[in-house]
């Protein structure tokens, strides 16, 4: 069959420069925060409760066991929350865990495999 579209593939780091560049663009009222960690989600109240932790220092040393962040206490409400914290999300598991939302999670086997989204 004769192909009819095109693959196009955009590395993560341009992917996050695109859209940090259109949200303060369009919406120079949102705050888009770096360097903070979230241990959880509480979604009791009129908007999301986000517990705020610090990342660990970056030492130029990955390793995985230690990626949480250490809770600290604070917490801040948010009109918005956008869940892109990685495999081991801790909004995911928050919201997953939360019996008043929807939300689960469902894991695939990591075979390593790319994916990539074919646009018309």
């Amino acid at each position: 069959a004769e192909k009819t579209y095109v693959t196009r593939v955009l590395q993560r780091d341009r992917l996050q420069a695109c859209l940090l560049a259109e949200v303060r663009e369009r919406y120079p009222q949102v705050d888009v925060q770096f360097g903070v960690g979230c241990s959880g989600v509480d979604l009791s109240g009129e908007r999301p409760l986000l517990e705020l932790c610090s990342p660990p220092a970056a030492d130029g040393v990955e390793d995985e066991a230690e990626e949480e962040c250490d809770p600290d206490g604070r917490t801040e409400a948010f009109d918005l929350v956008v869940g892109a914290d990685g495999v081991r999300s801790a909004v995911r598991e928050s919201l997953s865990a939360d019996e008043s939302t929807s939300t689960r999670t469902v894991r695939y086997a990591d075979k390593n495999e790319r994916r990539y989204k074919t646009l018309p």
